[in-house]
């Protein structure tokens, strides 16, 4: 299948167009606002026109063979109307309904193994069913079936949004602070996966970072490679895991029937690929956002100097740091004394450091003020706190040009602007330091958080890592079989997982030997696939330290 005619497809056809709010009319729109919208059809049975646009009485009826369908209607004409664009010639669909195995019931199941059939049968690249769409914000294409404010015309690239969430990926859609690439519900996923759309972005040199909402993995060897691959490109992959709590697994299951897995395991997997991990939608959307603002400018060293205007958020941010496990740079004397300079005389030169607001209407100073913290050996990245009031204010917009300024003499240490509060994120002073490389992050709980994982992602090195995916090969279900406890034991040490040391002993003389060379106590207990409860069978002796005890 071809994933191109999915993502970044020349034209496409919207089928079963309608002027009543929901998919049919979103996606109507969203075709009407794409770059392609001369290649872009509408196709309804009943109507003439939509918006202005003809409508076509199907899709064989179309002018061209269209390289993707976008279907707004229900779950029972699916199979029909892929089976019309597949005789046409048609390599890839959008499927909004739903109604299919994340029923949980047989009819659904049985429906979306039509579905893949169907795939299958014609080569074609599907989404969903059970999603919102695609919109690829590099060749202007939209695709998304619900309500979003995204604007085509916005230039801020970088990330590429995946989510196993309709309402995670259009929350997202509905701010205007996320300069996205692509923005990919996977629905089901049943068809073409998480790990397709993940690979895809991970390779576009157009993503510089992939924000990825998980529940489950369907092909847990793909997802690793793909991970392994972000890894070795060094393109920060920032994953919200669903699914963490017992109850959330549950909710995970009944929602895309996605099985969510070990929240241990997954986490060891981030650690291992340098994935970083997000708690928090605002965690996910900070740290994505931060990422691609910097693009590549990371910090060298763990430790920040945190920069404040007031004595208040001086000593809260001092607090948070350390609650958050933050490192702060310790100042040498020659950059106190250069501090000095530029604060008031009744201001400390420390970190953090409280700047007063006396910068606030002063660009040498400020500049200043940046630059002896790039001259310090110990910082790693500077963070300045900058409360962006609405736009238009004059202070805000003499502190933004300020840092934008000090970049462009000679600061070439990340910067990290962070506000007080989650709200003052206005998009024309942000505008203003984004230009420059500096991120305007989240409120300041939320951004010492995310600073703790860029610290740790900078830090992270592949090549010092065993990045070999240690994931179970595909087995026949039909062929499942039980093993012993010392096959199983050896098939777990195989992919890298610690087992105690074990032997089989066959003898009376083997069973001396192994007591005489391995570490006490010892238990022995009957190696037989066909004997799963070895207790309730007798075949289990525990504290065994010397041969005698063994041999009676």
């Amino acid at each position: 299948m071809n994933l191109e005619k999915l993502i970044k497809p020349r034209s496409i056809a919207v089928v079963g167009v309608t002027d009543k709010p929901g998919f049919g009319r979103g996606a109507a729109q969203g075709a009407l606002n794409s770059r392609n919208s001369d290649r872009a059809y509408f196709v309804h049975p009943k109507r003439m026109e939509l918006f202005g646009k003809k409508c076509y009485p199907s899709i064989s009826a179309l002018p061209e063979v269209v390289d993707c369908v976008v279907l707004c209607t229900s779950c029972a004409t699916i199979p029909g109307l892929l089976t019309e664009a597949g005789e046409a010639g048609v390599g890839a669909a959008v499927v909004y309904a739903s109604g299919f195995s994340e029923e949980g019931t047989p009819e659904g199941h049985a429906l979306e193994d039509q579905v893949k059939e169907l795939a299958k049968k014609y080569d074609m690249a599907i989404l969903g069913p059970n999603c919102m769409g695609i919109i690829n914000n590099i060749e202007k294409v939209n695709m998304w079936g619900g309500h979003t404010f995204w604007d085509l015309e916005d230039t801020a690239h970088g990330i590429a949004i995946i989510a196993q969430s309709g309402f995670v990926s259009a929350e997202i859609l509905n701010t205007d602070f996320f300069n996205v690439s692509y923005a990919i519900s996977s629905g089901n996923g049943n068809i073409c996966t998480l790990e397709d759309f993940l690979d895809f972005v991970i390779r576009d040199d157009k993503v510089h970072v992939v924000a990825l909402y998980l529940e489950g993995v369907r092909n847990a060897g793909r997802f690793l490679e793909a991970l392994k691959h972000a890894a070795e490109l060094r393109k920060p992959v920032v994953i919200l895991k669903a699914g963490r709590s017992a109850i959330g697994a549950i909710a995970a299951a009944s929602h895309t029937g996605s099985m969510a897995g070990s929240s241990k395991a997954f986490e060891s997997i981030f650690e291992k690929y340098g994935v970083i991990f997000a708690k928090t939608l605002e965690e996910f959307m900070c740290l994505a956002q931060t990422m691609s603002v910097l693009k590549g400018n990371f910090p060298e060293k763990k430790e920040y100097a945190v920069i404040s205007f007031s004595g208040g958020e001086s000593t809260l941010s001092a607090d948070i740091a350390e609650e958050t496990g933050v490192a702060l740079a310790q100042l040498s004397d020659e950059t106190k004394q250069e501090i000095k300079k530029y604060i008031p005389g009744f201001a400390a030169a420390k970190n953090p450091l409280d700047a007063t607001t006396s910068l606030f209407h002063d660009d040498d100073k400020t500049i200043g003020l940046l630059k002896a913290f790039q001259n310090d050996p110990a910082v790693g990245a500077i963070t300045i706190g900058t409360n962006v009031k609405k736009d238009g204010d004059a202070t805000t917009n003499e502190l933004c040009g300020a840092i934008a300024k000090a970049r462009a003499q000679g600061v070439t240490k990340p910067m990290l602007a962070i506000p007080s509060l989650e709200g003052y994120r206005y998009r024309e002073s942000r505008r203003v330091l984004e230009n420059a490389g500096i991120p305007l992050m989240s409120s300041m709980g939320t951004s010492f958080s995310c600073l703790k994982q860029l610290a740790d992602f900078s830090e992270y090195d592949y090549k010092k890592r065993t990045l070999i995916p240690c994931a179970a090969c595909p087995h026949d279900d039909s062929k499942t079989v039980a093993l012993s406890e010392f096959d199983s034991k050896a098939e777990m040490r195989s992919y890298g997982v610690p087992v105690p040391d074990q032997t089989i002993a066959r003898s009376e003389e083997e069973v001396v030997a192994a007591v005489e060379r391995m570490k006490k106590p010892l238990v022995f207990k009957i190696n037989s696939s066909e004997i799963l409860h070895k207790t309730d069978a007798g075949g289990v002796k525990l504290n065994i330290h010397t041969a005698e005890e063994a041999v009676p």
